[in-house]
């Protein structure tokens, strides 16, 4: 599987890949966001030293809708599913500890056609729908999430509700296979995980299929924001 992994406050580890790849770690210590990804958007986001998953370097995305698209590689569905995953840690760096409210997108990973598109100020995804990306939605309710599955912005798959607790890590993770020239498959789960990585049970899933650009792309980037 082609995979690259990213470590962040919010977000602590993202992984992008298909069938063919070594896992790459990057750590977010000096460096690494800057030399690793662009940003379509101003952009606003902090490194945060020791925040990271086993004390490493994190990244602060509490800056409404930033949006960071990985630079080394782009992906083709033609070669295999590709996986996008990250870790995040509910609380102070995600929701400020508040209840959010139903168009609230704290956080999202996906994969898009174009790396340079405007979705970095649309929070969680462009108006056309030439990506594919899965969001941590708010219910309204205090601490209770669900993922999203989007095309672009619509909605098109959601798990059940699940309550977080603040200040625990979590894994959440998309895999993108194509099923034609036309369309493609989703699934999404989220999981308990300690400080360290170690995943635990897994606390949300949703999976679906749907017609989008991105089933013939031949240079998808992966991305992670969070606002």
């Amino acid at each position: 599987m082609k995979i690259v992994k990213i470590t962040s406050v919010s977000v602590a580890i993202l992984l992008v890949g298909t069938v063919s790849t070594f896992a790459t770690l990057i750590d977010f210590n000096s460096g690494a966001l800057s030399d690793n990804f662009t940003s379509p958007d101003t952009d606003n986001s902090a490194i945060v030293a020791g925040e990271g998953l086993s004390g490493s370097g994190a990244v602060d995305t509490s800056n409404n809708g930033q949006v960071h698209v990985y630079k080394a590689s782009t992906y083709d569905l033609a070669g295999g599913a590709v996986t996008v995953s990250m870790y995040v840690r509910y609380g102070s760096f995600l929701l400020n500890g508040n209840p959010v409210t139903t168009a609230a997108q704290p956080l999202w990973i996906g994969l898009t056609t174009d790396a340079t598109d405007s979705y970095a100020s649309e929070a969680g995804g462009t108006d056309s729908r030439d990506e594919v990306n899965v969001v941590i939605e708010g219910t309204g309710d205090a601490n209770t999430f669900y993922l999203a599955i989007r095309d672009g912005n619509p909605i098109r798959g959601q798990s059940a509700n699940v309550v977080l607790t603040s200040g625990n890590w979590y894994y959440m993770t998309m895999t993108t296979t194509k099923v034609d020239a036309n369309k493609v498959s989703v699934t999404a789960g989220l999981f308990n995980s300690d400080t360290d990585g170690v995943l635990g049970t897994q606390v949300a899933f949703s999976s679906t299929s749907f017609a989008t650009a991105s089933a013939s792309d031949t240079t998808l980037s992966a991305f992670f924001g969070g606002s």
